[in-house]
Order: C-alpha cells, then structure tokens, then sequence
C-alpha cells in the first residue's frame, strides 16, 4: 500500500488518503462510501456488504482486472515522520475499487509453449491478487488444470517438507513477497534444479542473487536489480530469454560437434602413426602433411562446425543434465565408427595396397644378377635383406642391383603414402560433413544451405587438397601427382564414411538413442524422463526453470 497524509490546517491532524491491493485496503476499513451522495454505510457492523464488496473484488480479479482500492482516513493525527504514515493506515473509509486492465501481449502464449516444449518449466511469482493471476497464468498458457496456485500467506505457512510436494506443481504462487521469491529458489536449487529468475524491482535482488541465473529487466530494472543479475535482458522482452536458450544450445551443441570431428581425426591419425611405427612403416604421414592436417582438424573446422546457426528444433529437445558429458552416447558411437572405417581402410592401404599387384605399388621381391651376368649365381632377395647364394659370393654388380631396389621401394612407397594422404583428407572432408549432427540424427545435410561458412570452409580446404596433390607443390609434401582413378578412389571412400555412419545409426538407434523432443505441445512439465534433469544457463547456454515474477511483461512470439 501507499499513503499520502494532507495536513489540515489548524494544527496536530491530517486528511490520510491510501490505496493498495483491494482485499488488503478492505480489511482496515471500516466504513465504505455506498452511492454518490457520499453517504456511508458501517462495513464492520453489515457483513453482508462486506462480502458483497469482497465478491465485486473476486468477479473483477476472475476477469483478469488488478484491483485496485482508494481508500480514506478524514481526521488522522498527523505523523511526526514519513515512517509513522503506516502506523496510521487504519479505521479507513472505503472510497472506490478500480479494476485495471493488463492485457497479455501477443504472442505470449507461443513464446510459453516454445519454453515448456524446451523442458523449461515456467512459474509466476506475483503479488496480484490470486484470481487475476490464475486469470492470466491461464492467457499465457502456464495454468494447467492439475497445476497448483498458491498464495503467498499459504505458502509461508507451509513446512519445507510439505512445499518440496507441492513444488513439482506449483505453477503460480500470488500476493508474493521478496522472501517468498527467495525461499522458493531456495527449495527448487535443494532438488538439484537449476533455476533462473527474471526481475526488475529492489525487491527482487535476493533472488536474483540467490539464483543459479539471475536476468534484470534493462529498461524498467533498478540498478540494485542488475547489479544482483548475472544477465541485464536490454529490451525487457520474455521473448529474448527464449533465444538466450536457443542460442546457448546452438554453442554447446557447436562445441560437440568440433569436438567430434576433432577426436575422430586424431584417434585415426595417432593409430595409423602408431602402427606404421611398430611395424616398420617409416612416417605414413610427414611433417608437412601433418600440418596440414592438423589446419584442417582445428581452425577450418572451428570455422566451419562452430558457426552453426540456431534452429527451432533446438527447442523441441530435453535439456541438457547439470552434469551431463560433452560427449554423449551417439557422439561416442559416431567416433568408434568412425575410426574404425578410417582405420581400416588406412591399414589396407598401408599393407594390402603393396600386395594386390599393381605396379604403381608393387615392392620389389627378388632381383638377380643373371640380368646383367648370364653365369652369375648371386641371387638378391628384399632390398633391405640382399644376400648371395650359397653356391656363390655377391658379384661385380649387386650394389647397382640394391641401389635400383632402394630406389623402386621409395617410389612405391612414395605412391602408397601419397594415395593414403589424399584419402586419409577426404575421409575427413565427408566426415566433417557427418560430424554436423551430434545427437543421432539420419539427415546430416538438414540445415546445410543456411551455413555459407562451411561451405567455403570446405572448398577452400577441397582446392587445397588439389592445389597440394597436381602441382609443383607436391614436391614440398613430398607426394606424387594422383591419377583420375586415385581421386575417384579417395573420394568413394570419403564418401562410404558417410555411408557406414548413416547405416549404423540406423542398426544402433534401439541401443545408442536418438533425438528426443523435450515435452509434447502442450505439456507444461518434463517428461519423465527428462524429470531429473536441469539445465545451466550463462550468457549464452541453455536454461532450465524461470521464475517469472510481478511486473514481468511477457513477451511477442518466438521467432
């Protein structure tokens, strides 16, 4: 309530007019104006006109009016200090009872369902009166008939233990105050909820503060409002939180599918390095091309996994867990199958490629000196292991004959590494592609159109893959110029990547999971298998509950 005290002349009283919540302002009356002579009628002797007055309070509060009492107190002694007009707020003549208007903006009940269909679980906190706030709760679609309005008086009276039961359907709570704001934070963060809190007045700063998120409202907040938040919203639009959680899942599901991408190529490229070593393989990858690799695996990729734009259907997911791992299950399955395809087809290459015959890769196996001496019986095995027979020594010409085969077999090791090279890139180029879905997902080119950045991150790292293998700039990586055939084998291959991801998604979807919307369009609460679930929102990551308190304008639709 507020109060203004008029002193009279003459000395010692004043004329105190108040207003205020029209049910409060009625209980400290005594007497109430009842037509438009003035005349009086005496509320604390007719109880019925009490109850009549209190009725007209209830029918206007059920329509959605904020009721509004002006009330007077004609002969009042006049307060020494500001602080004493509240002292003086009672024996009052009921003047009026005014119903305003508030109407909820457009679009509000979309921008609620896109909330609820995130698992984000929306609650009024309020001062109104209890019928104007389940009046609008229901408008805005947060009311649900198996939901829980409780007033503030209620639910002060009420033990934790009583409260932590009718929390999970608590979805309005009115005539509010400051610590009851608070003590609710406090409980919903005791069941390991993450909450946020929208807020504008000085009141509101303990539970801004007390909040795992607190946002301040930047036009109409108070600076003590903002000072407690840890997001100001500028435009003071409900609207804008709901992309603040569109945008925080975009990033964290960016960040997933870099890390993806970036733990496939480094298993694959650490195990092929790995057994090429212990089997005496020498370096199936040089410095140079390792480089390369490596520009390819973190900044390209950064640039082209990490720019994703947010989409609506990041709305119709779960939240994610205060705890969950970056790296769920379909990621984890999508690295091994993965690095298995790679891996084998890079072993193959490593040492089945030589064995098949074809002469571009072909080692040499036994070279005898018969070619140049008829009579010669030196007969040189393996280049690494040449020997004579035991019937003769080494001739005159075995160290031209070891040369040449040391020559041969860095060729067609210079041929094998160069093919491996090429196709090891475009396993990582089709992969990248693959590597945009994280949760499962069968359509990893939805959304694609829309991200001209990894289109040019993905030319630009195709036309360097070119410009390395077919020019002189071979010679710096130390590879061989590919044939029509070798390109088309590197990008089969790439390809098929894409190919055995898809097919053991599908084989895997009963076991791994999939996708799974966060609640239907009309559901109001988690779904249960979401219950235990919450969500951590800063700047930009996702959010789990918000607490909406008085004042709070809701918003336009979600874009």
């Amino acid at each position: 309530m507020s109060s203004a005290a008029i002193a009279e002349p003459g000395g010692g009283r004043c004329r105190l007019h108040v207003k205020g919540a029209a049910e409060i302002v009625l209980r400290r009356c005594i007497a109430a104006v009842v037509d438009a002579s003035g005349s009086r009628a005496n509320i604390a002797a007719d109880e019925n006109l009490r109850r009549c007055i209190e009725a007209h309070i209830t029918g206007m509060a059920s329509r959605g009016l904020r009721t509004l009492a002006i009330a007077v107190r004609p002969d009042a002694p006049l307060p020494a200090t500001d602080a004493d007009v509240a002292g003086l707020e009672e024996e009052l003549t009921l003047l009026s009872v005014v119903g305003i208007k508030d109407p909820v903006r457009t679009g509000v009940p979309a921008t609620i369902t896109a909330c609820q269909q995130a698992g984000i679980n929306v609650r009024m906190v309020t001062g109104d009166n209890i019928h104007t706030a389940k009046h609008i709760a229901r408008e805005c679609g947060l009311l649900t008939p198996d939901g829980v309005a409780m007033e503030g008086p209620t639910f002060r009276s009420l033990p934790d233990t009583e409260l932590l039961r009718q929390i999970p359907r608590l979805q309005v709570l009115a005539r509010s105050s400051p610590e009851d704001k608070h003590r609710l934070v406090s409980l919903l963060q005791s069941q390991k909820e993450v909450v946020a809190v929208t807020g504008d007045g000085t009141n509101d700063a303990p539970a801004l503060k007390e909040a795992d998120v607190g946002l301040a409202m930047g036009i109409s907040g108070t600076d003590v409002a903002k000072e407690a938040s840890d997001i100001v919203i500028l435009d003071d639009n409900f609207k804008s939180i709901v992309k603040a959680v569109q945008w925080g899942r975009c990033i964290f599901g960016n960040i997933r599918k870099f890390l993806q991408f970036q733990l496939t190529v480094n298993v694959v490229a650490l195990t092929i390095a790995f057994l090429a070593a212990v089997t005496g393989k020498g370096e199936p990858l040089n410095v140079l091309q390792l480089l390369w690799v490596n520009l390819i695996m973190d900044s390209l990729a950064a640039l082209a996994l990490a720019t994703e734009n947010p989409t609506p259907d990041l709305l119709r997911h779960k939240p994610h867990g205060r705890h969950e791992s970056l790296l769920s299950s379909p990621m984890k399955y999508h690295i091994l199958v993965q690095s298995l395809y790679q891996v084998a087809w890079l072993l193959f290459l490593l040492f089945g490629l030589p064995e098949l015959g074809i002469a571009r890769y072909a080692a040499p196996c036994r070279v005898s000196c018969k070619e140049w001496e008829p009579g010669c019986r030196c007969i040189v095995a393996v280049p690494e292991s040449a020997a004579a027979t035991l019937q003769g020594s080494i001739c005159r010409d075995h160290n031209e004959i070891e040369k040449h085969n040391h020559e041969v077999l860095r060729a067609q090791r210079e041929a094998i590494n160069s093919v491996l090279f090429n196709t090891f890139i475009f396993m990582q180029l089709f992969n990248e592609v693959s590597s945009r879905k994280v949760r499962g997902e069968i359509n990893v080119f939805a959304g694609l159109l829309g991200n001209i950045i990894f289109f040019m991150v993905v030319t630009v790292t195709l036309a360097m893959q070119i410009v390395i293998m077919q020019t002189p700039l071979a010679v710096v990586f130390k590879v061989l110029p590919q044939s029509w055939q070798e390109w088309v084998f590197a990008i089969c291959v790439g390809a098929g990547g894409m190919a055995v991801c898809l097919l053991s998604k599908l084989a895997a979807r009963p076991f791994v999971g999939r996708a799974t919307p966060a609640a239907a369009g009309g559901e109001r609460r988690l779904p249960p298998e979401a219950e235990a679930t919450s969500v951590k929102l800063h700047a930009l990551v996702p959010l789990g509950r918000i607490e909406v308190p008085d004042g709070e304008e809701p918003a336009q639709p979600a874009a």
